[in-house]
């Protein structure tokens, strides 16, 4: 289920808008048919349907009026959210600090060989956030709270973290906000937003208590609630 979501995410944010952009423009936008006439020297169509032989525009105003709606929600609804949320990543990332203890570096090597990850990845502490996430779009960055947890639970949050660098799940993270972005007049993408997130997050759960025996899955439920709390 997860897979099939990223399949629609990517559909919606890269297909869709040509798809829509393409038809709005056929059904709106006007074009010019030259007549051999005294009275007049063309006729302007849209769809293949006369609409106008005297005015200079037509109703080509429908699409341009469309558009330039779209793009001024596209700009306070994406653009605009963006900008905050890198600023306010880039000052958490000031106030964080990188891991270099050697259980937290030898743990994050033999994860990335057990998941077979390639590239680099970076684990940052910090005090101000209370649960893990995961950033980046070529390369992860990992944030993890300075908090007081056993080698255990350390390694099934990085774990988790893991597998989300693994199945790239922060480049559809991202590429979620973007397609919110573009369909901002549209509540059924925050609900499916939500969804994904949600499927997301249980996919990876799975991933890590793949195979594992049932003490080690309550002591992970245990650490869900903990994280929560």
């Amino acid at each position: 289920l997860s897979h099939m979501l990223k399949c629609i995410i990517l559909f919606s944010t890269i297909i869709m808008p040509v798809l829509i952009f393409f038809v709005l423009f056929k059904l709106t936008f006007y074009g010019k048919i030259p007549l051999k006439s005294d009275d007049f020297f063309y006729a302007s169509v849209i769809a293949k349907q006369t609409i106008s032989s005297m005015t200079n525009r037509g109703d080509a105003w429908a699409f341009i009026v469309i558009l330039i709606l779209w793009i001024v929600g596209f700009l306070y609804f994406g653009v605009v959210k963006i900008i905050r949320t890198n600023i306010a990543l880039k000052r958490l990332e000031q106030y964080s600090k990188e891991c270099k203890e050697d259980f937290f570096v030898e743990l994050k090597n033999r994860l990335m060989d057990q998941l077979s990850i390639k590239g680099f990845v970076t684990i940052l502490f910090n005090d101000i956030i209370r649960s893990p996430f995961t950033i980046g779009t070529f390369y992860p960055t990992i944030f993890l709270p300075m908090d007081e947890y056993t080698k255990e639970e350390w390694e099934l949050l990085l774990k988790h973290e893991m597998v989300h660098c693994k199945s790239r799940d922060y480049f559809f993270r991202k590429t979620l906000f973007i397609l919110c972005a573009f369909y901002w007049f549209n509540p059924f993408v925050y609900k499916l937003s939500s969804y994904f997130i949600e499927i997301n997050e249980m996919a990876c759960d799975e991933i890590v208590l793949n195979q594992q025996p049932t003490k080690l899955r309550s002591m992970y439920a245990a650490l869900i609630i903990k994280v929560q709390e």
